[in-house]
């Protein structure tokens, strides 16, 4: 099934993605957070329109960013 979310449907999937990471952040060791949480994205992506990738991308990042499981880079930009 190869359906792609709309915005609406990939909305609520981040909320939930992000409702995780607070679990993560509790129960996971620290180095693997991030890469929990990324790899519970990949499991989203697949059925993310390519017009929202970007989107997509950028609400992950500031997922893990808000959990506190990266710290913000002075060079990041």
């Amino acid at each position: 099934m190869n359906a792609k979310l709309t915005r609406s449907e990939l909305d609520d999937r981040l909320d939930d993605l992000k409702a995780r990471a607070a679990i993560i952040a509790k129960s996971s060791p620290e180095g693997e957070q991030a890469e929990e949480v990324a790899g519970e994205a990949e499991v989203i992506e697949q059925y993310v329109a390519p017009e929202d990738w970007a989107y997509f991308h950028g609400c992950v990042d500031r997922i893990i960013r808000e959990a506190g499981m990266v710290e913000p880079d002075s060079d990041d930009e």
